[in-house]
């Protein structure tokens, strides 16, 4: 099935700050709807979910909590951002999900330039396992390389699946960009 065979699906989000500190919100998306002949291969209602969700920003610390309620999904997201310094940033996450079980993250973004960031995640998924992504963000635009590690979620893989990537990313910082983050202030 095409894009033009249904109508495109719309997602109607509405946000209220509850407190200088807490924002809520609330999302629908439409999912797959037929109009007349057209979208009548879809099956009515699929995909289609409520999102409740709750920010609390303060200071350096972002925590977020979403309900994802739907026909084909259901999951509970839990995601914590932590600014650590002017240019690190740390982020945890937690999803658990009726379609593709549990998945837990930690992740770190540093602030190359003024608009590109580089990251380095670590994720334990029980569909996928356990797996490493480097992230380059510049200017609105993600380019992720997922490396899957293993498929067995073992204490071995974790801890060396953890060590070597953690060690290469203070290597890549400590000699290649702090030494141009210096060159670049002498400049």
């Amino acid at each position: 099935m095409t894009t033009v065979d249904t109508p495109p699906n719309f997602t109607f989000v509405a946000g209220r700050q509850i407190t200088p500190n807490y924002t809520g919100m609330i999302a629908y998306n439409t999912g797959h709807y037929a109009v007349g002949k057209w979208g009548k291969k879809s099956k009515p209602g699929e995909a289609s979910s409520v999102t409740l969700t709750l920010i609390r920003n303060k200071e350096k610390t972002n925590i977020q909590g979403s309900i994802t309620v739907g026909l084909m999904e259901s999951h509970i997201r839990l995601t914590y951002a932590k600014s650590l310094t002017k240019h690190l940033r740390l982020k945890l996450h937690a999803l658990l999900s009726s379609f593709s079980g549990g998945n837990f993250g930690v992740a770190v973004d540093k602030k190359i330039t003024k608009f590109s960031r580089v990251g380095f995640g670590l994720n334990c998924s029980s569909v996928i396992g356990f797996s490493v992504q480097i992230r380059y963000h510049r200017l609105g635009q993600t380019i992720t390389i997922p490396i899957i590690i293993s498929h067995d979620l073992t204490i071995h893989v974790l801890f060396w699946g953890s060590l070597i990537p953690i060690s290469a990313a203070y290597l890549i910082n400590q000699y290649i960009l702090v030494p141009y983050h210096k060159k670049d202030l002498q400049r």
